[in-house]
């Protein structure tokens, strides 16, 4: 499960720290952010997901961080957390977990969260 308790920080548990994990973010009208570009899209039904993914680190002891984009304004969003199986960030990449959170332009409260497992969103 993903949690917030610092300054445009999400940070999420996870035992391996080999994996590469990255974070996605969407709003409520199903498009997903562009961190690239900064803009939001609608959601690519397949392929690389390279200018849509937060880099996420391993910390230690199990816990990743990775940021929330200071430019979104205020509002609902969704955080994907995903474990990168290619080279790149692929639409196809399995979502290991997910928060659905109110984003105050500092920080992302938590409204509730879900440990995914293999699935996808």
């Amino acid at each position: 499960m993903a949690d917030t308790y610092k300054s445009n920080v999400v940070q999420s548990s996870y035992t391996n720290d080999v994996d590469v994990l990255y974070g996605v973010v969407r709003n409520v009208s199903k498009q997903i952010r562009d961190v690239a570009n900064g803009e939001w899209d609608s959601h690519p039904a397949s392929g690389s997901l390279d200018d849509y993914d937060i880099s996420a680190g391993a910390c230690s002891g199990g816990l990743w961080s990775g940021a929330f984009p200071k430019e979104v304004s205020k509002g609902y969003y969704i955080y994907q957390i995903r474990k990168r199986a290619g080279a790149t960030p692929d639409f196809d990449d399995d979502v290991i977990a997910a928060v659905k959170g109110y984003w105050n332009g500092t920080i992302l409260k938590v409204i509730s969260t879900a440990d995914i497992g293999r699935g996808r969103l």
